[in-house]
């Protein structure tokens, strides 16, 4: 029986294990395309159209095909939201994939999201994505995770959430080696405190960040961050002297790093140091050089806006109300398109709702059904080890029993021989014994009469040995409740045998008890812990440790070597020498 459960459990551990894998190999063509999207997505884009999916025969294929197109796609800026490729993609690994795959799929639909305006959509598969890179450990998409995060919710005007976000990506990509590239979340976080007018970080942040794109040489990033700079140096303190400092270093910094050319991104940034310069002649022709290059919504607000002060402080107020009329319309898109995107979403959200409740629904049947059938098996396999524990422990508990009852008739029967042996010479010397020795010779006397009854217990009980045990143990059981009687004669017995023994031991250590003295005085005679315990009736061997410990502890040898099988041998050898 019990061979036959353990192969059965041995048998539903293998089945479940084989049921919790699956084959992760792939199309190898599939795979090589999927080795290069990451370093030339040109190419990979160009291969993954080229083959020919119809060949695609498993549904795992088919999925990664789609996931490999997606991610061509996202790295060459050209995915779209409403992919179906994207849609099989989910649909497959959302069930099947790994913590890494589900992160870099979430993370390419959010950024697709993000195409269409829906940041909020956006966010939440950001999240999602979040959570599965952090379960399989990669840090460098945690980091592109939250970065994208951090670009969500600046468009969504959560400008701490956004800041947070963009805190994390940086210190990630630090950890990690990676300098270069967390320049860009660091950038962002940035601009986006020069946006909240604090003006005293940007500028910490700014020197620190110019500092490490000049050690890593990355051009682009010294440019943006001295810009940006000279920029929050001019607003901190709006003064001609500061205007006149910052352009001085926005122009130093071109000369070092741009070939002495103003790069179109900073017509509208110099244009505005300018104007807080008070040369208004030259700060409208860069912020119209700026608006010639259609720069994106926010940067044109901003020309737009600095223009109208331009041709307010000149006193040319139809131009001004010209450009505020362009702040105002430019200000009432973004508020319209933000709306817009909030509320296509709502509509998308309310649209789906039906189908992903049923979805949901049937989602969670399966997982009901999945979780009975799991908890069915692991119920009967528990009741089955139980019965089967139980049962091997009720046969070793009667087995050692049985095994106790043995050695006690044995020890019993060598005990009486060995008594019936000193009886006899005791007997033949009976003439010549003093008062010591009659006394002596009556307790003897009353032990064999203790011997002869257990030795008809054991001839009446030889075929039922537990019960012998039980009534062996009635006879000659010692406690320190009753039979003190029996315990005396020991204590008298061990004295008249060894010299008062127990007696000196009493007035060396008072504090030892009558219950304990008689464990001495059984030591003395030769009995084994064995013999003792049946004679205590402790059913726990750990008990009689406990009383061998105080006795150790009152006589003043706990902290020794010595035990008290030792102890008694080396006082017994002083008491004959």
């Amino acid at each position: 029986m019990t061979r036959f459960f353990f192969t059965f459990l041995i048998t539903v551990s293998v089945l479940l294990s084989i049921s919790g894998c699956s084959d992760r190999s792939y199309n190898p063509e599939l795979e090589h395309i999927s080795s290069i999207v990451k370093s030339y997505p040109d190419s990979a884009l160009s291969l993954i159209r080229s083959f020919d999916a119809e060949k695609l025969t498993s549904r795992k294929d088919k999925a990664y095909y789609a996931m490999v197109y997606t991610r061509a796609k996202h790295n060459c800026n050209c995915l779209t939201y409403g992919d179906s490729l994207m849609k099989v993609a989910e649909h497959w690994y959302m069930r099947h994939g790994t913590s890494n795959e589900k992160a870099m799929l979430l993370y390419c639909i959010g950024n697709s999201l993000t195409v269409k305006d829906s940041f909020p959509l956006a966010s939440e598969y950001y999240s999602k994505a979040e959570i599965y890179a952090m379960e399989s450990g990669d840090n460098y998409t945690i980091a592109a995770i939250n970065c994208a995060l951090g670009y969500s919710f600046r468009f969504q005007m959560d400008y701490d959430e956004a800041i947070e976000h963009f805190s994390k990506a940086t210190s990630i990509l630090e950890n990690i080696g990676e300098k270069q590239q967390a320049l860009i979340p660091k950038y962002q976080k940035a601009a986006l405190l020069g946006q909240l007018e604090e003006y005293g970080q940007v500028i910490e942040m700014c020197r620190e960040a110019a500092a490490t794109a000049a050690e890593v040489n990355d051009t682009a990033m010294i440019l943006r961050f001295n810009s940006l700079m000279a920029i929050a140096t001019a607003s901190y303190s709006p003064s001609p002297e500061a205007a006149d400092e910052a352009i001085r270093r926005m122009k130093d910094t071109w000369k070092r790093y741009n070939n002495d050319s103003i790069p179109v991104s900073q017509y509208n940034v110099l244009g505005l140091l300018y104007y807080y310069q008070g040369n208004m002649q030259e700060a409208r022709r860069l912020m119209l050089k700026a608006l010639d290059h259609l720069p994106p919504m926010a940067t044109r607000l901003g020309c737009y806006y600095t223009l109208s002060m331009i041709a307010e402080n000149e006193g040319k107020y139809r131009e001004a109300l010209k450009y505020e009329r362009h702040v105002t319309a430019l200000q009432d898109t973004l508020f319209r398109e933000t709306k817009d995107s909030m509320v296509q979403v709502a509509e998308k959200k309310y649209r789906n709702e039906h189908i992903q409740e049923s979805y949901k629904m049937l989602a969670l049947k399966h997982k009901y059904q999945m979780f009975m059938f799991f908890a069915a098996a692991v119920v009967l396999i528990t009741l089955t080890v139980s019965v089967v524990i139980f049962y091997r422990k009720r046969l070793k508990d009667s087995r050692r029993k049985i095994d106790e009852a043995i050695s006690y008739i044995d020890t019993v029967s060598s005990g009486y021989a060995e008594l019936q042996n000193r009886y006899k010479v005791l007997q033949e010397d009976n003439q010549n014994l003093n008062e010591t020795s009659s006394k002596m010779l009556s307790m003897l006397s009353t032990r064999m009469e203790s011997i002869q009854q257990l030795l008809e217990l054991a001839s009446l009980y030889e075929s039922r040995p537990a019960v012998f045990y039980s009534k062996f143990k009635d006879l000659i059981k010692v406690s320190q409740f009753n039979n003190t009687e029996l315990e005396q004669e020991i204590i008298s017995t061990t004295n008249l045998s060894y010299h008062n023994i127990l007696d000196d031991l009493k007035a060396m250590h008072p504090d030892l008890s009558l219950h304990e003295l008689c464990y001495c005085g059984l030591i003395c005679l030769g009995f084994s812990q064995q013999s003792i315990r049946v004679l205590y009736d402790h059913t726990n061997i750990n008990s009689i440790y406990s009383l061998r410990a105080r006795i150790r502890a009152k006589l003043g040898i706990s902290n020794s070597n010595k035990n008290l099988d030792t102890y008694f041998k080396e006082l017994i050898r002083e008491k004959y020498q």
